[in-house]
């Protein structure tokens, strides 16, 4: 099946769209709701097996304490926002 030129842009400015859209959901997307996509793509690369075999406690205390510290940062923020009527505090 042969393409022409007309088909070949329709078919790439969809997708086009469809990547504006994409960008769009992510600009609004609040940090829950990316936490939760990010959880579930580490679950299923559990369930998958594709984790090295061994995490040391160390290296798991690492990272959650940045993790927890990221969302502590996110929450202020996301605060900082609400409070001063859609702008980030300290920002003019």
């Amino acid at each position: 099946m042969t393409l022409t030129r007309e088909q070949l842009l329709a078919y790439r400015a969809r997708w086009q769209l469809v990547a504006e859209f994409e960008i769009a959901e992510l600009r609004v997307a609040t940090f829950e709701t990316r936490w939760r996509q990010l959880n579930a793509v580490l679950n299923m690369a559990a369930t998958l097996g594709w984790f090295p075999a061994e995490h040391s406690d160390e290296q798991v205390d690492i990272a959650r304490r940045r993790w927890t510290r990221l969302k502590e940062l996110a929450d202020e923020h996301t605060s900082g926002i609400s409070q001063s009527g859609g702008r980030a505090s300290g920002h003019s």
